[in-house]
């Protein structure tokens, strides 16, 4: 007996299609967090006396935010594609 083939293209219905763009949507924010950490940690302020002023992260936190970023996009790829799951089983 033969394992009925399963397609690798996305399927896109009403409630599992919404669930990977999701996913896509939650793997776009983290790589901007990955390529463009700085400009997505930095904070605009304004003090008691009316002036503004930026604070920025440091190296670390810079390298920290990379690192989760970096997960958080390999969780939504997997979210979005499917790496590897089969619901059939």
């Amino acid at each position: 007996m033969s394992q009925p083939t399963r397609s690798t293209a996305l399927q896109f219905s009403f409630g599992f299609g919404f669930i990977r763009l999701f996913g896509l949507l939650f793997a776009a924010v983290a790589l901007l967090f990955v390529f463009k950490p700085r400009a997505m940690t930095q904070n605009r302020i304004r003090t008691n006396d009316g002036t503004s002023a930026t604070i920025e992260p440091t190296d670390t936190q810079l390298l920290a935010v990379r690192i989760v970023a970096g997960f958080m996009a390999l969780f939504g790829l997997h979210f979005t594609f499917g790496f590897g799951f089969d619901p059939s089983f």
